[in-house]
């Protein structure tokens, strides 16, 4: 053997490289090759796979780079014409001290040099070249470039510039560097030349790469569609980049033919190949020492302050008296210091204390960390784990040596604030988030594949909708999806399906980790590689697993949007009230609250915010406290779902079945559950309790029965069956527990988490039962995005007869906002708006208010507004207030700007006009004092006349456009009807014929068909495959939109039905399984007759409605179905009763669910009588 690869490309060169690092280990072995190089675009994120790859084939690894360097200096980032901002240069590790100079410039290049790509310039190779051999690179490669150009033009001054190169880098590296020739294109064949030209005369050695990018010959196809996908373009684009036939790993008879006219560069591989095996003769990635940040500059003081500031919390909450707490905080403290962990409890205390004392919201614990009693003891959760029985050691034990996992939550808008202090606390060179991979998965691959195929959107849709729902929440692979759906096999689909399986495994793009952030004790760059996130975050070019392979500890630091919403709520209840609102100290058994959950209004909330489902769960289960509110999080989830469980536990919880114990000692564990085994916590003390294990024990069975390795479960099923048999349990009954245990493992949930999660789902619950108006100004704002989410919460609104004005130039902030009582829509929400345009107009008004459209746009104009943006302004009704028609701002608006231009104009002339009198003026004067003299006169000048200025624009008196067409103008700048609705027109025609609303598909099950009323937002047509048409409808109605698609059979019959626009009465069949998005199958559509809008604008309230009484005689007792669906339909703020009147007794029938005022207003208009109670007049 005298030929390995040294130039290859794994996954990590993003959407560039086509196979895993196993793929290449595995090819090396399979072509007998000894070993063979991993030299990645700009990156080492997939060293430490391939390495693992290579030891797992017995191939050598050889660890490399295929780095940037810059034309000149990396720091010089501006364009240089005629040559690329950056060239190639391939660099190998010969040793740990090469590795480690590779995480150097690799980190350098991004923090330093990034100009379109990561660069390192000579100074950056001089200063760590020890342990690297470099090759000159590819085509792209600074030499090779200049020698193009030199063969090209034939211009000498190349040729010298090559020379120069070539002794700069033989000046670095001396004779570890080598000249890297490559047989690829044909453009290289003429390089080759000159290559040997340079190789003879200077005595340097030349080494031959393949450049491999893909595996096999036969892989050209796929990487070619891999490119297509990077750049836009598809295979039938002829101007596309590729396909590359050649660049894949070659055998050595493929290298020997390819150079028989230069075998010694060949045979150069090995050479180099024997200089890098130091490197490979020991683990450079294995240190089996946790890397922790130290809190102070000694381990031993860190003890100290541990244990001081443990039991200085312990007082602080109340709980210094407490015996129990006492020994449990000794314990933890005992265990927690025998693993050498107390440096990282001191950093994740000091800060989530950091945050709170910054006013960043914290959650109030997450995970296993919350039944840690140090934990709430050093601030970092707010769960007293002995009030709920949660346990420490299913968060860490002495028999199990992992790390310590603290998850923290903070708010989502100011995470980056506690990264920053991080930063400034340890160090910014020692602080990074941790890279996330994303890869390619079936349903997004099917359509990916259709795109860079150039096939259809409709095929590739197709073929996705083919993909069977999640398992478990994770997307199925390839071979469980052809097993569920054997007709993505079919011919339509072969070449998309091809392509799709063969992507499985292959990274789609790089991330940044949720919540995951690294404290090293020293630079990061020295032990580990970083680079830059999107904007500009420095983040670990490896992932978590990577990085925990090392030794460094990660830090859990996620932001969640709840507590976003949270914060901002109680931002807005401080302004609003003038008191400050803090929300750990509401009562956490407020009856208003649970009333909301009981009565499914689950919307908006934490955690309970996910459909229909969980929405009915709660009103089965009618939770009153966190406990109860904690099972319904722990149920709801497939395991529990699948298995029958949740069903079980709410008939336990009606006393619809008895609540039973197997054994009278599984009671006090069970209790709590009505006898059901639900938390991992249980089954940990159902090993204590009646089988004599030990906590730590426990959890050790706890990781065995969730892994369900054979040989662990075997060992466990032995030793809880014999531990419960000494304890007097009949084996029978041992062996029924051991089978529920396994069972249990499927769905068992942790009580911790669950526990500290509910806090959060409560809070939320709070606000929006007490703030209603502080707590949907703070979701609107948060999902200003998210138009579905928009759409549901603005239905809420209106619901909750919480009023939403359009946005206007004089009230509006940049995002929404409230004043008196109602919520107004930010600026930034106008389409054509956006938030730096924004900024300048709330810039300018910030010294006075805008007086009329003219004053508006003189003060705006010079700040870039655009008369797009004013148009955009005018329809979505921003000017309103200034009592100018949206029809006349849009009439005036090109004399506005012919004004504009004609002032710019008057002013030219009023500077020219100046000059004229000024110099006429002096000519004057001049001839004054010569007539004064005596003298002969000068010549006089003309006077020159002065310009007359632009006439003002005038708005013109014109008719206010149609209510229809106002609507439709708002929703095509705000994406939602505010002011009015269309609907609202049809709520008796809603009320009578729908089964459902876009909102409520979720509620209903695969194939069950639903009547819908609603708007057409936007029609979609297209021809099939067989020339037919179809369509696909976005419909909208007041609670959110749905897909609906009409197939061509359905088409023909209704398409004059198909208006954008037009109120639709549909007829669908729902289509989509559990878990997923659901979409409607239409089989007909029925455009319904125009009525002019009504409830166009709500009128202002002159008294607070706050309770009501509806009245059924035994005449209008058949409306009971009606008063039923209006208080489904229309819930809100207002307390009503429903009566049953005989004469002249009233006999109560129902309290139903707080109605809005427009559910009342129906009731009325549809002969039900209704009274009404009042609080007080309104200003």
């Amino acid at each position: 053997m005298t030929f390995v690869n040294l130039h290859v490309h794994s996954m990590y060169s993003l959407l560039d490289g086509a196979m895993t690092t196993d793929t290449i280990a595995s090819r090396a072995k399979e072509l007998d090759q000894p070993a063979i190089a991993l030299t990645d675009h700009g990156t080492l994120g997939g060293i430490i796979k391939f390495w693992d790859s290579c030891k797992k084939h017995e191939v050598m690894p050889i660890i490399g780079i295929e780095a940037y360097l810059a034309p000149g200096s990396r720091l010089y980032k501006e364009p240089i014409e005629g040559i690329p901002p950056a060239f190639h240069l391939t660099l190998l590790a010969q040793n740990t001290t090469g590795l480690h100079n590779l995480y150097r410039l690799s980190s350098l290049a991004y923090t330093e040099g990034f100009y379109h790509k990561p660069r390192v310039d000579a100074e950056l190779l001089r200063q760590y070249n020890d342990g690297l051999i470099c090759l000159s690179g590819c085509i792209k490669g600074k030499i090779q470039w200049i020698l193009l150009q030199y063969a090209t033009s034939g211009d000498n001054d190349f040729l010298q510039l090559a020379v120069d190169e070539l002794n700069t880098m033989t000046d670095i590296f001396g004779d570890r560097f080598y000249i890297e020739v490559q047989r690829i294109i044909e453009e290289q064949e003429e390089v080759v030349k000159l290559q040997r030209r340079l190789c003879n005369k200077f005595n340097v050695k030349a080494v031959a790469t393949c450049d491999a990018h893909y595996a096999k010959a036969g892989d050209m196809d796929f990487h070619d569609q891999i490119i297509c996908l990077s750049t836009g373009k598809t295979i039938k684009d002829d101007n596309r980049m590729g396909p590359f036939d050649n660049i894949y790993i070659k055998s050595e008879q493929e290298m020997r033919s390819l150079w028989h006219d230069w075998p010694e560069a060949l045979e150069t591989s090995m050479e180099i190949t024997e200089r890098c095996k130091q490197l490979s003769t020991e683990d450079p990635f294995d240190n089996k020492e946790h890397v922790f940040p130290v809190f102070t500059d000694k381990k031993e003081e860190d003890y100290k302050i541990f244990e001081e500031k443990a039991w200085e919390g312990l007082k602080e909450r109340g709980l210094a008296s407490s015996e129990e707490h006492k020994e449990r905080l000794k314990y933890e403290l005992q265990t927690i210091k025998e693993m050498g962990f107390p440096s990282y409890f001191l950093v994740v205390s000091d800060y989530c204390n950091w945050a709170k004392k910054s006013n960043i919201a914290v959650g109030p614990g997450r995970g296993s960390a919350a039944g840690s009693l140090v934990s709430y003891c050093l601030g970092i959760t707010e769960i007293d784990p002995l009030k709920y029985g949660l346990l420490f050691q299913r968060f860490l034990n002495k028999g199990r040596r992992s790390l310590p996992d603290i998850d923290c939550d903070f708010c989502m808008n100011r995470r980056s604030e506690v990264i920053d202090y991080l930063a400034r606390r340890y160090g910014a060179d020692k602080v990074a988030q941790i890279s996330t991979f994303a890869f390619f998965k079936p349903r997004g691959a099917c359509r990916d594949f259709a795109r860079a195929q150039g096939e259809p959107y409709s095929l590739g849709e197709e073929a996705s909708k083919l993909i069977p729902p999640n398992i478990r929440g994770r997307e199925p692979t390839w071979e469980e999806a052809i097993k569920f759906s054997p007709q993505l096999l079919s011919n339509r689909f072969n070449n998309i399906i091809s392509a799709a399986r063969k992507s499985e495994g292959i990274i789609k793009q790089r991330g940044i980790h949720a919540g995951g952030v690294v404290i090293s004790p020293v630079p990061l760059m020295e032990v580990a590689p970083v680079c830059y996130g999107r904007n500009k975050e420095i983040v670990t070019q490896w992932d978590m697993k990577d990085l925990e392979r090392i030794g460094l500890v990660k830090m859990d630091m996620l932001g969640i949007t709840a507590l976003t919403v949270i914060s901002s709520t109680v931002e807005l209840i401080t302004q609003i009230t003038g008191k400050i609102f803090d929300i750990t100290q509401i009562p956490i058994d407020d009856e208003k609250t649970f009333d909301l959950i009981c009565q499914g209004e689950t919307s908006g909330l934490f955690q309970l915010d996910t459909g229909g489902g969980i929405r009915e769960l709660c009103m089965r289960l009618k939770p009153r406290s966190i406990s109860e509110l904690s099972a319904i999080s722990a149920m709801y989830r497939p395991g529990p779902l699948d298995s029958g469980v949740t069903d079980e536990y709410v008939d336990r919880v009606n006393q619809k079945k008895p609540v039973t114990y197997l054994i009278p000692e599984l009671e006090p564990i069970l209790k709590d559950t009505y006898g059901l085994l639900i938390y991992q916590e249980q089954a940990m003390r159902i090993a204590t309790d009646l089988a004599g294990y030990t906590l730590e024990e426990a959890d050790n069975l706890r990781k065995a029965i969730g892994k369900k390795k054979p040989e662990d479960m075997a060992k466990e099923e032995k030793r809880l069956i014999s531990g419960m048999e000494k304890k007097g349990i009949p084996s029978s009954k041992a062996r029924t527990i051991w089978e529920q245990i396994k069972v249990f493992a499927d769905y068992g949930f942790n009580l911790s988490h669950s526990v500290a999660y509910s806090y959060i789902t409560y809070q939320t619950a709070f606000l929006k039962t007490h703030f209603p108006v502080e707590f949907y100004c703070a979701l609107l704002s948060l999902h200003v995005d998210n138009r579905d989410k928009l759409a549901e919460y603005l239905s809420n609104c209106r619901r909750y007869d919480i009023q939403v004005l359009p946005p206007d130039i004089n009230q509006s902030g940049s995002g929404f906002t409230i004043a008196d009582g109602v919520i107004r829509f930010g600026l930034s929400a106008i389409k054509d708006v956006g938030d730096k345009v924004c900024k300048k107009i709330l810039k300018v008004r910030k010294n006075k208010p805008f007086t009329d459209l003219v004053n508006f746009y003189d003060r705006t104009r010079s700040a870039g507004i655009t008369k797009r943006t004013i148009e955009a302004l005018a329809k979505a009704g921003a000017f309103d207030s200034l009592e100018i028609p949206r029809s006349a701002v849009l009439d005036v608006l090109d004399k506005l700007l012919l004004r504009t231009r004609d002032m710019e104009r008057y002013k030219k002339k009023m500077e020219t006009y100046n000059k004229r009198l000024t110099r006429y003026l002096e000519r004057e004067d001049f001839r004054n004092e010569q007539r004064k003299r005596g003298e002969r006169l000068k010549p006089s000048l003309k006077k020159p006349q002065k310009p007359l200025p632009p006439q003002p624009v005038e708005i013109p008196d014109v008719q206010e456009l149609n209510i229809e067409e106002l609507m439709r103008l708002e929703k095509e700048m705000l994406g939602f009807y505010v002011t009015s609705h269309p609907l609202y027109a049809y709520e008796m025609e809603i009320l009578r014929e729908t089964t459902a609303h876009c909102g409520s598909l979720q509620d209903h099950v695969n194939g069950e068909h639903v009547v819908i009323i609603g708007v057409l937002a936007a029609v979609k047509r297209f021809i099939t495959r067989k020339g037919q048409q179809m369509a696909v409808l976005t419909l909208e109605d007041l609670h959110g939109t749905a897909e609906a698609v009409v197939f061509p059979r359905v088409y023909s019959t209704i398409y004059n039905s198909i208006v954008e626009d037009a109120v639709v009465s549909v007829t669908a069949r729902v289509e989509g399984e559990q878990g997923m998005s659901k979409r409607l199958i239409v089989s007909d559509v029925r455009k319904l007759k125009p009525k002019a809008s009504k409830y166009t604008k709500r009128q202002e309230m002159k008294r607070t409605v706050t309770g009501a009484k509806i009245y059924l005689n035994e005449s209008s007792l058949q409306k009971a179905q009606l008063v039923e669906k209006v208080t489904d339909s229309y819930k809100g703020m207002i307390q009503t009763q429903v009566f049953l009147q005989i004469g002249d007794n009233s006999f109560i029938l129902t309290k139903t669910p707080s109605l809005s005022e427009r559910g009342l207003l129906l009731l009325k208009h549809n002969g039900i009588r209704v009274k009404e109670m009042f609080s007080r007049e309104e200003d």
